[in-house]
């Protein structure tokens, strides 16, 4: 499963269309209702519902409710990665501004879409599977794409002597880390006025950058 604009875009014959467009119309029901009701509200039943398919029709479409929350997983994946490339795209040019707006764009759009966040929370941080192995692996596939953009950045650092040797991708991954442990104390926020996310967030990827400059 893709985005919207990408399935509908895709050439096809007119029922092929229509089941298209079908399928997207069920994706974007799941997710309002994730919106609305967060994961445990998103029911085959309520889907059917909000649709006006039965759960029979439904299975025409998705072939369990597994694939449906799978599908609305990429359809964020994406927007996390499409927001993160045009963060990347909108610094300066040079290789720190480049990997701080990584970090910036993340933590932005879990500030403007919260819930959306959430599912990627419980996705790699819960350790009971939301989605089955087959659609998770789909799922992983499409995160790792867009984190193999941000280790080309850190390549591209690394090769230009702003960082000093070291693993890329398990740079990446740390620098994913720490800002998503920040994004984690924003609700902290309420008691203390110490707490905001996107300082602590900053902090963290200018301490990890700091320590794997070139000695």
């Amino acid at each position: 499963m893709v985005p919207r604009r990408a399935l509908l875009s895709a050439p096809s014959g007119r029922r092929d269309r229509r089941r298209l467009e079908t399928a997207a119309d069920i994706v974007d029901a799941a997710e309002q209702i994730v919106q609305a009701a967060d994961l445990e509200g998103l029911t085959v039943a309520a889907l059917a519902d909000a649709i006006g398919l039965t759960a029979g029709a439904l299975y025409r479409y998705f072939p369990s409710r597994d694939a449906i929350v799978a599908a609305v997983q990429r359809r964020v994946i994406a927007r996390v990665a499409a927001a993160v490339d045009a963060g990347v795209a909108a610094a300066p040019a040079d290789d720190r501004s480049r990997i701080v707006a990584v970090g910036d764009a993340i933590v932005a759009f879990a500030s403007r879409e919260p819930v959306a966040y959430s599912m990627l929370s419980r996705m790699f941080a819960v350790p009971r599977p939301l989605v089955g192995d087959d659609e998770a692996a789909e799922s992983m596939a499409l995160a790792f794409a867009a984190a193999g953009r941000v280790r080309d950045l850190f390549t591209t650092a690394r090769n230009n002597g702003t960082l000093g040797d070291g693993d890329d991708m398990l740079r990446v991954l740390a620098l994913w880390a720490a800002v998503h442990g920040a994004i984690q104390l924003g609700k902290l926020g309420r008691f203390s006025p110490e707490v905001r996310v996107e300082r602590i967030a900053r902090e963290a990827v200018d301490t990890l950058l700091l320590g794997w400059r070139t000695p």
